[in-house]
């Protein structure tokens, strides 16, 4: 046969120069195909303006876009009162809710669901976390209605700490299942029965001290900016203070939350429980799974059972390719009561996203709200709006201003 060895070189050297080539190129703007090009960019915000060279332009109406930058929600509400934004969700308690919406007649405070929950984590690879038993009992001392009341108002209470969002869980869960599940009622007296159990016992001075005498006292770590998050570990920690053992908070810059919590610096934590905007095996992936996020904070091992003997990351991947609807039932519900009495994150409220929008200032065209006849702070989302909303707000937006829905008032 011929001999290609030259030119098997000659093309392998000349993919190498293209490799050089591509990793020095570095255009000034980034290069896209959407409906809006790059103007300008500053660690605050960025600028687009609209192209006028793509299939959307005849639609478009919208001729500048600026998307600001938030770090916390404090920041948010100032741009919110100020009148320049036109919409975001910050995590919003209901006072402050109140003094945005009365300083702003066209501003609308449209509650949808985020589909994910937030959770009390908790490092199993120290001790007490430890101890399944230790755990329960936070379960019985935390009044998860009260920090959901305190933190995210609007959001709703978890009343099955089990991996499924609560407005899932009716689907997905038998009446005898939901017989077999423990609620975690507030009851000192049974987590004081779990806590003597493992041999601890409470001093004169009445706080809760180890086997060898040592107080019970930790951290529960938080991420700063994310001001439900910090209020949520500052009523838990109140809560866990007046049962008897001492909790303080400690708040993290954002920039370093996600590695302290990696390399495992921490006692407790506030996060993210689950995100299930499609089906409930994205949560179990992010609680149970070898490569879930919560999996690898808390040091859950992946080999732990479930109610048969099945390994967790087992039934997770089983749980990934399961195609008819029988199984993925079956396996839901495992991956359920193992959540439940392994409690490696206390699952306390779903979140509800609180999205402010401003109509009819810059911008108007946007799908069909009503106002509640129950909150007067509260516009409910029509179809359209609650189906987009809740899956990818910024994608919706862009998409409705495509379709010409969104326009300028002016």
């Amino acid at each position: 046969g011929e001999d290609v060895s030259l030119l098997e070189e000659e093309i392998s050297q000349r993919v190498a120069e293209f490799g050089k080539s591509l990793k020095s190129y570095r255009p000034e703007k980034p290069i896209g195909v959407g409906p809006f090009k790059l103007l300008t960019v500053t660690p605050d915000e960025m600028v687009l303006v609209k192209r006028d060279d793509t299939p959307w332009a005849k639609n478009l109406k919208i001729d500048e876009v600026r998307a600001s930058r938030y770090t916390t929600n404090e920041l948010a509400w100032a741009q919110f009162m100020a009148g320049q934004v036109d919409l975001e969700k910050p995590g919003t308690p209901p006072d402050v809710v109140t003094t945005l919406v009365n300083a702003n007649p066209k501003l609308r405070h449209i509650p949808v669901p985020d589909f994910s929950t937030f959770c009390l984590a908790m490092n199993l690879r120290r001790y007490p976390f430890s101890e399944k038993a230790f755990r329960q009992a936070l379960a019985y001392v935390i009044d998860r209605d009260k920090v959901r009341e305190i933190a995210l108002h609007y959001g709703a209470t978890v009343q099955y700490p089990c991996g499924l969002l609560p407005s899932i869980f009716e689907s997905w869960v038998t009446p005898e299942l939901k017989e077999r599940l423990n609620k975690y009622p507030v009851d000192r007296a049974k987590a004081e029965e779990l806590l003597k159990s493992l041999g601890m016992y409470r001093g004169v001075d009445g706080l809760w001290r180890t086997p060898d005498g040592e107080i019970l006292q930790f951290e529960i770590t938080t991420r700063q900016g994310y001001t439900d998050w910090v209020i949520a570990a500052d009523v838990i920690s109140r809560q866990l203070e007046d049962f008897g053992i001492q909790a303080s908070v400690r708040i993290v810059e954002g920039a370093i939350f996600g590695n302290t919590l990696r390399s495992g610096n921490f006692d407790m934590t506030i996060e993210f429980g689950v995100f299930e905007k499609f089906h409930p095996v994205q949560g179990f992936d992010r609680l149970c799974s070898t490569n879930g996020w919560i999996a690898s904070i808390t040091g859950l091992d992946p080999k732990g059972k479930g109610p048969n003997g099945e390994d967790l990351d087992k039934l997770v991947q089983e749980l990934l390719v399961a195609e008819d609807e029988t199984t993925q039932r079956e396996l839901v519900q495992k991956l359920a009561v193992a959540m439940n009495e392994y409690l490696p994150v206390i699952e306390f409220l779903e979140k509800q996203a609180q999205f402010f929008l401003l109509d009819g200032v810059r911008v108007t065209g946007w799908p069909q709200y009503t106002k509640s006849s129950e909150d007067p702070n509260v516009w409910l989302p029509g179809a359209e709006m609650l189906d987009k909303f809740g899956y990818d707000w910024r994608q919706a937006s862009v998409q409705w201003m495509v379709e010409g829905k969104l326009r300028p008032t002016k």
